[in-house]
């Protein structure tokens, strides 16, 4: 008798196709391409604001140069007294954008403190010398 339900068991497994396997993991895909939009500026100014030591506010205006609605990022750096920002938006390569221009205009708080000087501030190729 115990012989007659291994052959069942074996003919259900091969009538159903019941099979053990082991899970198998997902494969690890490469994240999709992606480059830098910068952000065209067309006016910069620095505001000195009123405290000790002094803080800088930067305030900008633009445009995107395409019709997506991606995040922008700001991403700074400063190296003595010159001061580097870079406004952008991280798009993947494959996108397409519908042709048209997209305004921009932020205020920008300028890490650090700034100590009296001369100081020279580039925002994506737009540079401005300011003395605190």
């Amino acid at each position: 008798m115990d012989i007659v339900i291994r052959i069942l068991i074996v003919l259900l497994w091969v009538l159903f196709g019941v099979t053990t396997t082991t899970p198998q993991t997902p494969p690890i895909t490469d994240p999709e391409p992606t480059f830098e939009s910068m952000t065209i500026i067309e006016t910069a100014e620095v505001i000195i604001l009123e405290s000790f030591p002094p803080q800088l506010v930067l305030n900008v205006t633009g445009y995107q140069p395409d019709g997506c609605d991606f995040p922008v990022i700001v991403r700074q750096s400063r190296a003595e007294n010159s001061v580097r920002v870079e406004i952008f938006r991280e798009m993947p390569l494959a996108v397409m954008c519908p042709m048209m221009l997209n305004p921009y205009q932020a205020s920008i708080q300028l890490d650090g403190t700034f100590e009296p000087g001369i100081y020279t501030i580039d925002v994506n190729g737009t540079r401005i010398t300011v003395t605190v």
